[in-house]
């Protein structure tokens, strides 16, 4: 995996998925796109991983100028990519927190930081009360405090999972499909409309 573009440009990220569990990662055909509607330039904005895996979301992120902290459950791929922040020597702008998703956005709330961009892509075949875990996580996503009056959530899940195209404060501005992939975008429903050719 490498980073596309920004300070971190060319820099490949050595995740080996069989050492990880076969963990599923973002190919860079689905990650260009993710960052075409997220947005080319982040400088200045503070961006949120839930689901790191590899870290290369949040690393790409980080080169294109954002403040990240990303969130990984799983202790090797979290030594991983903790290794990966101290390697690169990427400062005081980039961490990794080791815990649940769950767990660290009601820290968040409770700290009352918010973020302008928030990641969500959790594993795809991780069910939670026979739902697919990212319709939970969205759900309180969508009720949490982090959110600022212009924050963009992208989700990543897969093309079977309908997700709302809104809920309590979130509305859907955008969706897109890549084969099995698709990227669905939200703003806050107090400033957006559901247009979907944005």
């Amino acid at each position: 995996m490498r980073i596309i573009t920004g300070a971190l440009k060319g820099r490949v990220v050595p995740f080996d998925n069989q050492a990880f569990g076969n963990a599923a990662t973002t190919s860079g055909r689905a990650k260009e796109a993710a960052f075409t509607m997220m947005g080319a330039d982040l400088s200045g904005l503070s961006f949120l991983d839930l689901f790191a895996c590899s870290g290369q979301i949040g690393l790409e992120a980080f080169s294109r100028g954002a403040e990240v902290l990303m969130c990984e459950t799983e202790r090797h791929r979290y030594e991983f990519i903790a290794s990966i922040i101290q390697k690169w020597d990427l400062g005081d702008r980039i961490c990794v927190h080791h815990g649940s998703a769950e767990k660290l956005l009601l820290s968040l709330s409770t700290e009352g930081t918010v973020f302008d961009i928030i990641f969500l892509d959790p594993p795809y075949h991780v069910q939670v009360d026979d739902r697919p875990l990212v319709e939970k996580v969205f759900s309180e996503l969508d009720q949490s405090t982090i959110l600022s009056n212009d924050t963009t959530v992208m989700v990543q899940h897969a093309h079977s999972v309908v997700l709302p195209r809104s809920g309590q404060n979130l509305v859907m501005v955008k969706r897109k499909q890549y084969g099995d992939t698709v990227f669905s975008a939200y703003k806050p429903s107090s400033k957006y409309d559901l247009d979907f050719n944005r």
